[in-house]
């Protein structure tokens, strides 16, 4: 319960305005109090105080599934919300209503972090583009002024004209 992952995921959740309900699990019978009190500490430190919370000690699982009385009053609590039409709708729109009023931060987040792509992905399609030309530019000037035929290739090639293998393959070609 101590990872700083799950709690900027519960942090944000409130910040959304989501129905919240944390569930402990697997306390040791021994140092549940101590637990609990370290627990309820750190969710008054991440402002989470007020959120529903459920403590399971740990215990032998049977058959898949917990003693009942260790998730008796987690039980009532998710029994209540889903009978109650009342509570259920508030919930909902609780949730709901977080998680628009955030756009107004996450928006204009995510406006900025879009446009340093489209500013990055321009900056690679120039340096791709440059180096293109620049090659294309070495192409064109090498095959015009002849240094592309220099050293081995100038030499196979002499080697190829020269040893009379070129005429035999037009002379092959010719109808």
């Amino acid at each position: 319960y101590a990872d700083a992952p799950a709690w900027r995921l519960l942090r944000l959740a409130k910040e959304r305005g989501a129905r919240l309900a944390i569930v402990l699990s697997r306390v040791p019978v021994k140092s549940r109090e101590v637990v609990t009190k370290h627990f309820v500490r750190m969710l008054t430190e991440y402002g989470l105080g007020e959120v529903e919370r459920f403590v399971v000690d740990e215990s032998r699982v049977t058959d898949g599934m917990l003693p009942d009385h260790e998730v008796t009053d987690l039980r009532l609590w998710l029994t209540e919300l889903s009978v109650d039409d009342q509570r259920r709708a508030q919930a909902i729109r609780t949730t709901l209503s977080g998680a628009l009023d955030s756009f107004r931060v996450r928006i204009p987040a995510l406006a900025r972090q879009l446009e340093a792509q489209v500013a990055f992905r321009n900056e690679l399609r120039g340096d791709v583009e440059a180096a293109y030309s620049g090659a294309l530019a070495e192409i064109e000037e090498t095959t015009g002024n002849g240094a592309l035929l220099r050293g081995e290739v100038l030499a196979r090639w002499q080697d190829f004209a020269g040893s009379g293998d070129l005429m035999r393959t037009l002379h092959l070609r010719r109808p």
